[in-house]
């Protein structure tokens, strides 16, 4: 990584980076790399948390969908007797499962972006 030649104070003619200043251009560079890597970092970088964290995001789209698709059925059988039941079961446990799907694909392509990212910048 090459640092461009300093000017001199009467900005006349460029002058050779010191090893001194070399060394500073390049431990701001690592820091500014540093905390990139942290502000990335809290994202995807929870251990056991993030994960149940994702199990619950991932359960609850699933388990709210088809409980609604219940309510609606037995909603529905109260105004007109029938087999409601287990045809909203079904179509709430769809919508959850497409919505759960939905979710994670989003979030792999964050992460596939993030770990892109990372790459480029190391």
């Amino acid at each position: 990584m090459s640092v461009p030649p300093d000017l001199r104070p009467d900005g006349q003619e460029p002058r050779p980076a010191s090893e001194r200043e070399l060394r500073q251009q390049q431990l701001i560079e690592d820091i500014a790399r540093k905390e990139r890597r942290k502000l990335r970092h809290p994202r995807h970088g929870g251990g056991i948390w993030f994960g149940l964290g994702t199990f619950g995001i991932v359960g609850w789209s699933i388990a709210l969908p088809t409980l609604i698709g219940i309510a609606v059925a037995l909603w529905a059988n109260s105004i007109r007797p029938g087999t409601w039941t287990l045809g909203f079961f079904f179509l709430g446990l769809a919508i959850g499962l497409f919505n759960a799907w939905q979710w994670v694909a989003k979030e792999q392509r964050a992460m596939e972006r993030e770990r892109e990212e990372r790459d480029r910048d190391e």
